[in-house]
């Protein structure tokens, strides 16, 4: 299955721990991860590409 996880940034914290420990747990069971985030901190990219997780900085459009 392919999964997306949405979480608002990937600094060291309890809930983007928890999206990262939950992204490892699915990948280990055979499914694709992906995680959204809306920050440009990553504190967690070499973790995530050592375990084949797919990670995207989502940015909003400038208001026009």
């Amino acid at each position: 299955m392919r999964i997306l996880l949405l979480v608002n940034n990937l600094v060291v914290g309890g809930a983007e721990t928890q999206t990262v420990r939950l992204a490892e747990a699915l990948v280990s069971l055979g499914h694709q991860v992906c995680i959204g985030y809306f920050s440009a901190a990553n504190a967690f990219a070499a973790e995530l590409d050592e375990q084949g997780i797919g990670y995207y900085c989502i940015r909003p459009r400038p208001n026009n």
